[in-house]
């Protein structure tokens, strides 16, 4: 199989958000991200406000291709991961969480990231470390 996230270097950064409430309100956070392999097939977003709100969602290469057509970027695998990690670094990225459960208030939570790139994500817990 050529389309692997072998050589996708972790990236790291920041975003504009908007988190939308069920009654509609629209609250404004900013937000830090990572994307990372998590194996040969597998990319895992992790998103928080660092405000006991923390999203993560993973998307294998089947996932990442559909995403690729969607978005309509041509060209070679290699070409849409530049694409993506591209997009992710630069000053312009805006996460809008909204759905049935928004994410403030459950799981279920989707995002727009770019134009045309629309993920789901689950609420993780918060953990309690004790030493």
């Amino acid at each position: 199989m050529d389309e692997t996230v072998e050589d996708f270097e972790a990236l790291y950064g920041q975003a504009r958000g908007e988190i939308v409430s069920r009654n509609g309100a629209v609250t404004h956070l900013p937000f830090l991200f990572s994307l990372m392999p998590t194996d040969l097939l597998h990319l895992c977003l992790c998103i928080t406000d660092f405000h006991n709100q923390t999203w993560r969602s993973e998307f294998s290469v089947d996932q990442l291709q559909d995403l690729r057509d969607e978005v309509g970027i041509g060209g070679c695998w290699s070409e849409f991961l530049v694409y993506l990690r591209a997009a992710l670094v630069s000053d312009n990225v805006k996460l809008v969480f909204a759905g049935p459960a928004s994410a403030v208030d459950g799981h279920g939570a989707s995002s727009t990231i770019l134009p045309l790139m629309e993920l789901s994500y689950d609420k993780q817990v918060p953990h309690l470390l004790v030493w």
